[in-house]
């Protein structure tokens, strides 16, 4: 704690569903950087992505005790918009230079409801993207917790 007895914390909370959107056109590496990023901030995911990746991504997901949702060839977010198992669309992730990256931009801000994230990254602060910051501030000053500030004087 400072003088004034106030402390921060800062942390991390998952952000909810992610859904993965990846073309035949995109970089398996990509997807599982991407995916491994997800899963390790605690996020539940779902994945559009070609057939063929599905064993090395279900691998990632084991490491982490999780399954992944697969919305098979849904190309578009009108699935995700009346979906019926309840759980609200938290984001989008795509590759960096995904072929579908505008598409999902244009989509996302012609959706109803709150404003998503569409995440397109693979660097050094990955996983900053994938988790939602929370700050907790503690004042005990202003509960009168340090009684020596009040004693201070301009002399």
């Amino acid at each position: 704690p400072g003088p004034t007895g106030e402390t921060n914390t800062l942390y991390y909370e998952p952000r909810g569903l992610l859904l993965g959107f990846y073309t035949r056109d995109d970089r398996l590496a990509d997807c599982a950087i991407s995916l491994f990023s997800a899963l390790l901030m605690g996020n539940r995911v779902a994945m559009n992505c070609p057939s063929f990746w599905r064993r090395p991504l279900e691998r990632i997901a084991a490491l982490f005790d999780c399954t992944i949702e697969w919305c098979g060839t849904k190309d578009d977010l009108e699935y995700w918009r009346s979906r019926e198992s309840g759980d609200a669309l938290a984001g989008v992730f795509t590759a960096p230079e995904s072929t579908m990256r505008s598409t999902l931009a244009r989509q996302l801000a012609r959706r109803p409801g709150p404003i998503l994230t569409l995440i397109c990254r693979v660097d050094a602060e990955i996983l900053y993207a994938y988790g939602v910051e929370k700050v907790v501030t503690i004042n005990t000053t202003a509960s009168g917790g340090n009684a020596a500030l009040m004693m201070l004087s301009d002399d």
